[in-house]
Protein backbone atom coordinates (compact mmCIF):
# COMPACT_ATOMS: atom_id res chain seq x y z
CA UNK A 1 0.00 0.00 0.00
CA UNK A 2 2.90 2.19 1.24
CA UNK A 3 4.22 2.18 -2.66
CA UNK A 4 1.07 2.60 -4.29
CA UNK A 5 0.34 5.64 -2.31
CA UNK A 6 3.45 6.67 -3.30
CA UNK A 7 3.55 5.91 -6.96
CA UNK A 8 -0.31 7.47 -6.68
CA UNK A 9 1.51 11.30 -5.53
CA UNK A 10 4.19 11.23 -7.70
CA UNK A 11 1.50 10.97 -10.53
CA UNK A 12 -0.34 13.98 -9.34
CA UNK A 13 2.71 16.18 -8.98
CA UNK A 14 3.92 15.21 -12.54
CA UNK A 15 0.41 15.52 -13.87
CA UNK A 16 -0.20 18.91 -12.57
CA UNK A 17 3.08 20.34 -13.57
CA UNK A 18 1.48 22.19 -16.94
CA UNK A 19 -0.26 24.12 -14.70
CA UNK A 20 1.79 25.09 -11.84
CA UNK A 21 2.31 28.97 -11.71
CA UNK A 22 5.81 30.15 -12.15
CA UNK A 23 7.04 32.57 -9.88
CA UNK A 24 8.35 35.94 -11.44
CA UNK A 25 11.16 36.96 -10.02
CA UNK A 26 10.99 39.98 -7.73
CA UNK A 27 8.13 37.95 -5.94
CA UNK A 28 6.68 40.27 -3.29
CA UNK A 29 8.94 43.21 -4.34
CA UNK A 30 7.06 46.72 -5.29
CA UNK A 31 5.94 46.91 -8.39
CA UNK A 32 6.92 49.93 -10.71
CA UNK A 33 4.27 51.71 -12.43
CA UNK A 34 4.91 53.06 -16.22
CA UNK A 35 1.50 54.40 -17.68
CA UNK A 36 0.83 56.02 -21.21
CA UNK A 37 -2.31 56.43 -23.15
CA UNK A 38 -2.24 55.11 -26.69
CA UNK A 39 1.00 54.89 -26.40
CA UNK A 40 0.81 58.93 -27.35
CA UNK A 41 4.76 60.31 -26.51
CA UNK A 42 3.66 63.70 -27.62
CA UNK A 43 3.30 66.43 -30.74
CA UNK A 44 6.66 66.70 -32.56
CA UNK A 45 7.50 70.60 -32.90
CA UNK A 46 9.72 72.42 -35.51
CA UNK A 47 12.70 71.99 -33.42
CA UNK A 48 12.88 68.15 -32.96
CA UNK A 49 11.37 68.55 -29.31
CA UNK A 50 7.84 66.55 -28.26
CA UNK A 51 4.74 68.88 -26.46
CA UNK A 52 1.42 67.61 -25.03
CA UNK A 53 -1.74 68.53 -27.21
CA UNK A 54 -3.32 71.71 -26.79
CA UNK A 55 -6.61 70.20 -25.62
CA UNK A 56 -4.55 68.23 -23.00
CA UNK A 57 -6.08 70.08 -20.16
CA UNK A 58 -9.51 69.01 -20.12
CA UNK A 59 -9.16 65.54 -22.98
CA UNK A 60 -5.93 63.73 -21.86
CA UNK A 61 -3.76 62.35 -24.69
CA UNK A 62 -0.93 62.97 -21.98
CA UNK A 63 -0.73 62.00 -17.95
CA UNK A 64 0.22 65.35 -16.23
CA UNK A 65 1.57 65.93 -12.47
CA UNK A 66 -0.85 65.39 -9.83
CA UNK A 67 -3.25 62.86 -12.15
CA UNK A 68 -4.11 59.79 -10.58
CA UNK A 69 -4.69 56.51 -11.55
CA UNK A 70 -6.39 53.58 -9.89
CA UNK A 71 -4.83 50.47 -9.73
CA UNK A 72 -6.91 47.01 -9.32
CA UNK A 73 -4.61 43.61 -8.14
CA UNK A 74 -6.81 40.85 -8.66
CA UNK A 75 -5.82 37.29 -7.23
CA UNK A 76 -8.07 34.18 -8.05
CA UNK A 77 -10.49 36.70 -9.63
CA UNK A 78 -11.37 38.31 -6.54
CA UNK A 79 -9.86 41.84 -6.09
CA UNK A 80 -6.81 41.38 -3.77
CA UNK A 81 -5.79 45.19 -3.77
CA UNK A 82 -7.38 48.44 -5.02
CA UNK A 83 -4.55 51.64 -4.85
CA UNK A 84 -4.36 54.99 -6.13
CA UNK A 85 -1.07 55.94 -7.58
CA UNK A 86 -0.20 59.84 -8.64
CA UNK A 87 1.82 60.91 -10.88
CA UNK A 88 4.87 62.97 -9.77
CA UNK A 89 7.71 64.36 -11.78
CA UNK A 90 7.45 61.95 -14.17
CA UNK A 91 6.94 58.77 -11.48
CA UNK A 92 3.86 57.02 -10.35
CA UNK A 93 3.85 57.02 -6.82
CA UNK A 94 1.54 55.24 -4.33
CA UNK A 95 0.46 56.06 -0.97
CA UNK A 96 3.24 55.14 1.41
CA UNK A 97 3.32 52.34 2.93
CA UNK A 98 0.68 50.98 0.18
CA UNK A 99 2.45 50.11 -2.77
CA UNK A 100 1.17 47.10 -5.10
CA UNK A 101 3.56 43.95 -4.89
CA UNK A 102 4.48 41.12 -7.52
CA UNK A 103 2.41 37.88 -7.40
CA UNK A 104 2.10 35.16 -9.24
CA UNK A 105 -0.98 34.28 -10.21
CA UNK A 106 -1.84 37.95 -10.02
CA UNK A 107 -3.39 40.23 -12.30
CA UNK A 108 -3.32 44.00 -12.71
CA UNK A 109 -6.04 46.68 -14.39
CA UNK A 110 -5.74 50.26 -14.22
CA UNK A 111 -8.44 53.42 -14.67
CA UNK A 112 -8.45 56.67 -15.26
CA UNK A 113 -10.25 59.43 -13.92
CA UNK A 114 -10.27 57.79 -10.12
CA UNK A 115 -13.85 59.04 -10.21
CA UNK A 116 -15.42 58.31 -12.65
CA UNK A 117 -18.90 56.95 -12.43
CA UNK A 118 -20.90 57.63 -15.78
CA UNK A 119 -20.98 59.75 -18.44
CA UNK A 120 -21.86 63.44 -17.13
CA UNK A 121 -25.49 64.89 -18.75
CA UNK A 122 -24.10 68.10 -18.16
CA UNK A 123 -20.15 68.40 -19.94
CA UNK A 124 -20.37 72.25 -20.43
CA UNK A 125 -17.33 72.39 -17.90
CA UNK A 126 -13.96 70.94 -18.15
CA UNK A 127 -14.05 69.29 -15.01
CA UNK A 128 -17.10 67.26 -15.97
CA UNK A 129 -16.02 66.46 -19.50
CA UNK A 130 -12.87 65.13 -17.89
CA UNK A 131 -14.71 63.15 -15.41
CA UNK A 132 -16.77 61.53 -18.15
CA UNK A 133 -14.09 60.29 -20.31
CA UNK A 134 -12.70 57.16 -19.06
CA UNK A 135 -9.78 55.60 -19.72
CA UNK A 136 -9.23 52.06 -19.29
CA UNK A 137 -6.45 49.30 -19.11
CA UNK A 138 -6.25 46.00 -20.48
CA UNK A 139 -6.08 43.25 -17.55
CA UNK A 140 -1.81 42.41 -17.26
CA UNK A 141 -0.77 39.45 -15.54
CA UNK A 142 2.23 39.68 -12.99
CA UNK A 143 5.78 38.72 -15.55
CA UNK A 144 8.14 41.67 -14.00
CA UNK A 145 8.42 44.23 -11.64
CA UNK A 146 7.66 46.55 -13.98
CA UNK A 147 3.49 46.99 -15.13
CA UNK A 148 3.63 49.34 -18.58
CA UNK A 149 0.04 50.29 -18.71
CA UNK A 150 -1.51 51.59 -22.01
CA UNK A 151 -5.20 53.33 -21.34
CA UNK A 152 -7.59 53.03 -24.10
CA UNK A 153 -10.68 55.23 -24.25
CA UNK A 154 -13.14 53.18 -23.33
CA UNK A 155 -16.03 56.15 -24.33
CA UNK A 156 -16.95 57.80 -27.61
CA UNK A 157 -16.15 61.45 -28.62
CA UNK A 158 -18.73 64.13 -30.52
CA UNK A 159 -17.15 67.21 -31.63
CA UNK A 160 -19.37 70.01 -33.50
CA UNK A 161 -18.09 72.61 -35.38
CA UNK A 162 -20.36 75.84 -36.55
CA UNK A 163 -19.05 77.57 -39.60
CA UNK A 164 -20.85 80.58 -41.00
CA UNK A 165 -22.77 80.56 -44.17
CA UNK A 166 -20.67 81.13 -47.31
CA UNK A 167 -21.40 84.53 -47.61
CA UNK A 168 -23.04 85.14 -44.35
CA UNK A 169 -21.98 87.28 -41.40
CA UNK A 170 -19.61 85.92 -38.93
CA UNK A 171 -21.18 84.30 -35.89
CA UNK A 172 -21.37 87.04 -32.48
CA UNK A 173 -22.75 86.49 -29.11
CA UNK A 174 -23.41 82.97 -27.29
CA UNK A 175 -24.29 79.59 -28.23
CA UNK A 176 -25.87 76.74 -26.15
CA UNK A 177 -25.65 73.54 -27.41
CA UNK A 178 -27.72 69.93 -26.15
CA UNK A 179 -27.27 66.61 -28.48
CA UNK A 180 -30.35 63.65 -27.62
CA UNK A 181 -30.49 60.47 -28.53
CA UNK A 182 -31.72 57.03 -27.28
CA UNK A 183 -28.94 55.91 -24.52
CA UNK A 184 -26.20 58.90 -25.21
CA UNK A 185 -25.69 58.42 -21.14
CA UNK A 186 -26.00 54.76 -21.00
CA UNK A 187 -26.69 53.02 -23.58
CA UNK A 188 -30.14 52.06 -23.39
CA UNK A 189 -33.35 53.01 -25.27
CA UNK A 190 -34.60 55.95 -22.92
CA UNK A 191 -34.22 59.50 -24.55
CA UNK A 192 -31.06 61.15 -23.06
CA UNK A 193 -29.80 64.66 -23.35
CA UNK A 194 -25.68 65.69 -23.33
CA UNK A 195 -24.88 69.52 -22.72
CA UNK A 196 -21.52 69.92 -24.71
CA UNK A 197 -17.81 71.41 -23.68
CA UNK A 198 -16.75 74.65 -25.38
CA UNK A 199 -12.92 75.04 -24.53
CA UNK A 200 -12.82 78.41 -26.41
CA UNK A 201 -15.02 81.06 -26.87
CA UNK A 202 -12.94 82.46 -29.32
CA UNK A 203 -13.89 79.02 -31.66
CA UNK A 204 -17.03 77.90 -32.41
CA UNK A 205 -15.98 74.21 -31.45
CA UNK A 206 -17.76 71.82 -28.95
CA UNK A 207 -17.14 68.15 -27.41
CA UNK A 208 -18.88 65.78 -25.88
CA UNK A 209 -18.37 62.35 -24.14
CA UNK A 210 -21.05 59.67 -25.39
CA UNK A 211 -21.94 56.07 -24.79
CA UNK A 212 -19.92 53.63 -27.09
CA UNK A 213 -23.41 52.01 -28.45
CA UNK A 214 -21.67 50.42 -31.46
CA UNK A 215 -24.89 50.47 -33.54
CA UNK A 216 -26.41 53.35 -36.00
CA UNK A 217 -27.70 55.85 -34.07
CA UNK A 218 -29.79 59.20 -34.79
CA UNK A 219 -28.30 62.13 -32.97
CA UNK A 220 -30.74 65.37 -32.76
CA UNK A 221 -28.45 68.88 -32.12
CA UNK A 222 -30.19 71.47 -30.23
CA UNK A 223 -28.68 74.89 -30.85
CA UNK A 224 -29.75 78.21 -29.43
CA UNK A 225 -28.36 81.52 -31.09
CA UNK A 226 -29.31 84.73 -30.18
CA UNK A 227 -32.27 83.52 -28.89
CA UNK A 228 -33.80 81.64 -31.46
CA UNK A 229 -33.33 77.32 -31.26
CA UNK A 230 -32.67 75.47 -34.31
CA UNK A 231 -32.53 71.65 -34.85
CA UNK A 232 -31.30 69.31 -36.99
CA UNK A 233 -30.13 65.79 -37.27
CA UNK A 234 -27.47 63.42 -37.46
CA UNK A 235 -28.47 60.11 -38.75
CA UNK A 236 -26.64 57.04 -38.74
CA UNK A 237 -24.09 57.63 -36.14
CA UNK A 238 -22.16 54.42 -34.95
CA UNK A 239 -20.68 55.26 -32.29
CA UNK A 240 -17.69 52.81 -31.71
CA UNK A 241 -15.65 52.87 -28.67
CA UNK A 242 -12.18 55.10 -28.99
CA UNK A 243 -14.10 57.11 -31.71
CA UNK A 244 -14.24 60.70 -32.55
CA UNK A 245 -17.40 61.38 -34.61
CA UNK A 246 -16.48 65.35 -36.14
CA UNK A 247 -19.72 67.34 -38.09
CA UNK A 248 -19.31 70.71 -38.90
CA UNK A 249 -22.22 72.64 -39.09
CA UNK A 250 -23.83 76.03 -40.52
CA UNK A 251 -26.83 77.76 -40.30
CA UNK A 252 -28.16 78.55 -43.97
CA UNK A 253 -31.84 80.89 -44.60
CA UNK A 254 -32.35 80.00 -41.04
CA UNK A 255 -32.06 76.54 -41.21
CA UNK A 256 -29.32 74.40 -38.88
CA UNK A 257 -27.95 72.32 -41.43
CA UNK A 258 -24.71 69.60 -41.21
CA UNK A 259 -22.24 70.06 -44.52
CA UNK A 260 -19.57 67.97 -43.18
CA UNK A 261 -18.93 65.10 -40.96
CA UNK A 262 -15.69 62.30 -40.27
CA UNK A 263 -14.14 60.23 -38.12
CA UNK A 264 -10.79 61.46 -36.51
CA UNK A 265 -7.94 60.69 -34.36
CA UNK A 266 -8.76 61.00 -30.99
CA UNK A 267 -5.39 61.01 -30.04
CA UNK A 268 -3.01 63.08 -32.13
CA UNK A 269 -0.78 60.10 -33.38
CA UNK A 270 -3.43 58.15 -34.37
CA UNK A 271 -4.31 57.05 -38.15
CA UNK A 272 -7.68 57.96 -40.00
CA UNK A 273 -10.53 55.17 -39.49
CA UNK A 274 -12.80 56.37 -42.17
CA UNK A 275 -16.32 57.14 -43.11
CA UNK A 276 -19.23 57.74 -40.57
CA UNK A 277 -21.29 55.02 -42.59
Amino acid sequence: MALVAAVWLAAIGSGCSDETILMPAGESNPVKVLASIDRFSGILTESGSKTIAADNSYDRSTFVNSDKIRITKKYGGVADNVIEYTLSSGIWTPPSGKALTLQAGATYQAVYPTNYTSIQSSQSVATNYLKSNLLRTEILPASSETIDFTFKHVNTKLTLIFKPAEGGPAFSGDFSIQVQAPGLLTGGSVQEIVTLYRPDTNNYTWHGIVYPKGTSTDITVNVTYKNVTYKTTLSGCTLTTGSQYEYTLTIQNNILVPVGSEIKPWTPNQTHTGSLS
